[in-house]
This record gives C-alpha cells, sequence and structure tokens, in this order.
C-alpha cells in the first residue's frame, strides 16, 4: 500500500484576500509559533512566538494584516510602536483622510518641517518640528538616525504630531517607532532585587506607598538599578533599629489603646531620630494637626520615618 503524501489543508485557518487571518486564540498561537520560527521575520520576533502573538493582535486592532503588522510593529524600549510609513498607511486608509502635505523650510540649523494634514469636514491640522525643537530635546547631532538623516527626522516628527492629533482613532494610541527610539530608559533592579526589597519594606513595617515616592518609582520593580545599594542600606539600618528597640509589655499589663496609634517604643525612636535629624517636633506636630507625638497615626510614622531616611541617608551620584 503506497503512502499518501498528499497536502491535507486544515479548514480552521482562513485565508482571506490580505493572507491568513487566525480566528480564535488556538489559530492565532498555531500562526505566531510558525512565524516566530522563520527567517523572514524581523530578528526581535524570532524564536519569540508571544511577542507575534501580540504584534499580530495589535496589528488586527488598528487594521493591518498579519506579515504587515511584522514588518511595522517594533517593539523599542519593551513599548510597542509602529513605523512612520505604516502610520501614514493607516491614516491614509481611514474613511475620513481628505489629503497630506509634507513640507521643508531653511537649511541647516534654520531648517524647518511641516505637516498639513486634512480630515474631511474638519479644519487643517498643521504640525512643525524645527532644529530649534531638535536642540531642545537634545536629539539634534545624536548618534544615529539624527545625524544620519537629520532632514527625515524632522518630518517624522511634523507627521507624527499631526497623525495623532488628527487621526487619533485611526492609530488607537499606538506610538511612533521614531518617537520612541528616542525616549531614554532607565536600567531598573533585577526580579530578584525587587524580591529582597518587598521582604524588607515588609519586615520593617514601611509605608509602601511613602517609599515608593522616595525612590521615585511607580513599584518596587521599577526602581532605578543605580538607587539599590542605598535603598538596600537604608532598610537594613532600618530593620537594625528596629532589631534594638525595647519589646513591648505584654497587651494585658497596658491600658486599651487605638490599634492604629504608634507604640512607646516608636515614640522613643521617632524622639530620637528627630533629634538627631535637627528637626523641630513642634513643626512635625503642626504639620501632623497633632497635640503630642504619642496621638501619631502608624501612617504618619512611616511617612515621618521615610522622610528623616532621606534627610540623614548620603545621596548617592548616578551616572
Amino acid at each position: 500500500m503506497s503512502e499518501d503524501k498528499s497536502l491535507t489543508l486544515r479548514p480552521d485557518v482562513s485565508v482571506a484576500n490580505r493572507g491568513l487571518t487566525p480566528r480564535n486564540m488556538d489559530e492565532a498561537w498555531r500562526m505566531s509559533t510558525a512565524l516566530s520560527q522563520s527567517s523572514l521575520v524581523p530578528t526581535a520576533y524570532r524564536g519569540k512566538p508571544e511577542d507575534v502573538l501580540v504584534a499580530l493582535q495589535m496589528g488586527l486592532e488598528v487594521g493591518l494584516a498579519p506579515m504587515q503588522a511584522l514588518q511595522s510593529i517594533a517593539v523599542i524600549n519593551s513599548r510597542p510602536s509602529i513605523y512612520g510609513d505604516a502610520g501614514l498607511a493607516l491614516v491614509q486608509g481611514h474613511p475620513a483622510f481628505e489629503s497630506i502635505s509634507e513640507t521643508w523650510e531653511g537649511s541647516g540649523e534654520s531648517m524647518l518641517a511641516t505637516c498639513t494634514l486634512k480630515r474631511r469636514g474638519m479644519p487643517a491640522t498643521v504640525r512643525r518640528f524645527s532644529v530649534a525643537d531638535a536642540k531642545h530635546s537634545r536629539l539634534w547631532g545624536k548618534k544615529g538616525p539624527w545625524s544620519e538623516y537629520p532632514k527625515r527626522m524632522l518630518q517624522m516628527r511634523a507627521r507624527w504630531w499631526a497623525m495623532r492629533d488628527a487621526f487619533a482613532d485611526a492609530l488607537s494610541g499606538i506610538q511612533g517607532a521614531e518617537e520612541v527610539i528616542d525616549i531614554p530608559t532607565v536600567e531598573t533592579i533585577t526580579p530578584e532585587q525587587a524580591d529582597e526589597i518587598t521582604v524588607l519594606l515588609q519586615k520593617t513595617e514601611s509605608n509602601v506607598d511613602a517609599f515608593l515616592k522616595w525612590v521615585g518609582a511607580p513599584d518596587v520593580e521599577s526602581i532605578p538599578a543605580t538607587k539599590y545599594a542605598q535603598v538596600m542600606a537604608l532598610l537594613q539600618r532600618k530593620l537594625h533599629q528596629q532589631a534594638q528597640d525595647p519589646p513591648q509589655e505584654p497587651e494585658e499589663n497596658n491600658p486599651p489603646t487605638d490599634d492604629r496609634k504608634i507604640t512607646q517604643a516608636q515614640h522613643k525612636r521617632l524622639e530620637a531620630r528627630l533629634k538627631e535629624a535637627g528637626v523641630d517636633r513642634e513643626k512635625v506636630k503642626s504639620d501632623f494637626g497633632l497635640e503630642h507625638l504619642t496621638d501619631m497615626t502608624r501612617d504618619q510614622y512611616s511617612a515621618i520615618d521615610s522622610m528623616l531616611d532621606r534627610i540623614t541617608t548620603p545621596t548617592t551620584t548616578e551616572e
């Protein structure tokens, strides 16, 4: 019996006039896995089916066919973005698009790029980007495209400003790759370092919101790597100081108290820290609306503690 080598097509992947189009999660994952193994997709997507899947979904949301999405959507500095020519194609394909005009004036450091975009039934949207704007943003003369193709980069900036303002519905919030590439990146701590800090925050009973505000990060994982040593030193010192506090007397020997009030040990430590930092205790009471420091809540205590840490901890110089 001869082996049947004919190709059997599975009927669960749609073939439309714009190529293969997945219709459910299983199809999308199969397609993403296959594409991630191809040498024809951009290098950034090879071996990364998860990234391919996200790019395909983003493309579908704005109207890009799968292969078009992979060629047009770039992940730059961990931000999905779209190249300017693909963004323009989306705008030109919008039902309300009427016309676009891009011009340059001047030369050298007096050059100015202008993009005039007309949406049907609306006044023209005119946006400009000059060498002066590029200098103000510290882009002019920057290594890379700004040095090699300065005229093109001015054009892209003016174009993206006009497209985002006039056709936000067509772009669905996707940023331009020519803009995202210039957003400065900050190296953050590793997941293991974030876990260390989280454990210390719990052990020291720190006010996490006040701590993050002090360190200037939205969450622990986003703490800049340059501040890791300073943060760890601060929390370890705080843990050590807490270990030196005298233990609280058994609850049965204490009169009933408000659970939100600070303990006697915390009050004693706070007095010592205020004196060490040279902070006027009367001003602290006034700022927090307290008659006595012993009336302070634990949240207020954590906030002041973080403030004192900032005052007494030497600031490291960032690179």
